[in-house]
């Protein structure tokens, strides 16, 4: 049973993130914690992780979410404007650390209420 949940939560999340890229009027940016190691591994076990273009991984820059440096990275590598991004993630202290960076930002808990929060932000699906 909770197998099944977890697909689900997940599938309710990467349709919001396939509707966010296909909708090219945003810059879709991925910021993970994983290790260099395990990325690749990772990208074939969640095939949705491929279709971002714009990706940090911290494994293989040496450092994580919630270090500034994480997403003084992505910022330059991407060239955003911290005043027009919004963070997504379900961990809290990182939600914090990209707030300092002037940066908007939603506290994942559900698909449905990442869709209500970004709806909120005038994102409109």
């Amino acid at each position: 049973m909770g197998r099944n949940v977890f697909w689900s939560y997940i599938a309710e999340s990467v349709a919001i993130q396939q509707k966010l890229i296909a909708d090219n009027n945003y810059k879709i940016c991925a910021l993970t914690n994983w290790s260099a190691e395990k990325w690749e591994v990772g990208k074939r076990l969640f095939p949705f992780l491929n279709d971002f273009k714009n990706i940090v991984v911290s494994g293989i820059e040496k450092t994580i979410k919630p270090l500034p440096k994480i997403y003084e990275i992505l910022i330059e590598r991407y060239q955003l404007n911290p005043k027009k991004c919004i963070f997504i993630d379900d961990n809290f202290d990182n939600v914090k650390a990209a707030k300092k960076f002037g940066i908007s930002d939603i506290h994942f808990q559900s698909a449905r209420q990442l869709k209500e929060d970004l709806i909120k932000l005038e994102i409109v699906f």
